[in-house]
């Protein structure tokens, strides 16, 4: 799955290239220095093999990381997590810099979800974590309500839930054609991902 390729389709476009990522489209309304998609740039082989011996994570989900490690989507309103090797630091030189947030730092969290799940994003507008399930490759949300998780909508692949999902949030931009060019208010189009996700069924797609 080349997250690359799925944005073009939908019209987006590379802006920048940082050491460790693939920006696209500025959105300054935002902030200043904010893009609209980070796309992460392939995982080193010593990160991968790290992440797939402490893990035990699915074999389509590391060719996932090969080719991208992990994104933040749609003004990081959907942000996936990357293989970040042990007692890596944060690269301060630029807050363009940045690498993913750590599959690793999602081990301990996610064992709530299941013996063999694995949190492999989240929506971080409203605390909703993505897991994926090793034994049959489902991927399910788990909506935030207070202080506890209630299972929200299902999909039978990791394919399936991005793709489902950058189609879903695309609709929730205007129709002005503009690049990058969101709802007039970014909170209001955070509501509504939030919303969406809360009353969608949990049957698989």
């Amino acid at each position: 799955m080349n997250l690359a390729e799925l944005l073009a389709d939908q019209g987006w476009a590379v802006a920048k290239e940082s050491a460790s990522a693939s920006l696209y489209n500025h959105t300054p309304w935002v902030a200043p220095e904010a893009y609209l998609h980070w796309l992460f740039k392939p995982v080193t082989p010593r990160a991968l093999e790290e992440t797939r011996t402490l893990l035990a994570i699915r074999d389509e989900w590391l060719d996932f990381l090969f080719i991208q490690n992990g994104a933040m989507l749609y003004s990081d309103s959907l942000s996936i997590f990357g293989a970040v090797e042990s007692g890596t630091l944060l690269n301060r030189n630029s807050p363009h810099d940045l690498g993913p947030y750590s599959l690793l730092d999602q081990k301990r969290k996610s064992a709530g979800f299941g013996d063999d799940a694995i949190i492999i994003c989240t929506y971080p507008y409203d605390g909703s974590q993505v897991v994926l399930r090793n034994n049959d490759g489902a991927v399910i949300v788990f909506s935030k309500i207070g202080s506890t998780y209630k299972t929200g909508r299902a999909w039978n692949s990791a394919t399936r839930w991005i793709t489902e999902e950058l189609g879903r949030l695309k609709t929730l931009f205007d129709s002005s054609q503009n690049p990058g060019r969101q709802v007039e208010h970014f909170a209001e189009f955070c509501e509504l991902v939030s919303k969406e996700l809360k009353h969608a069924s949990s049957r698989f797609r």
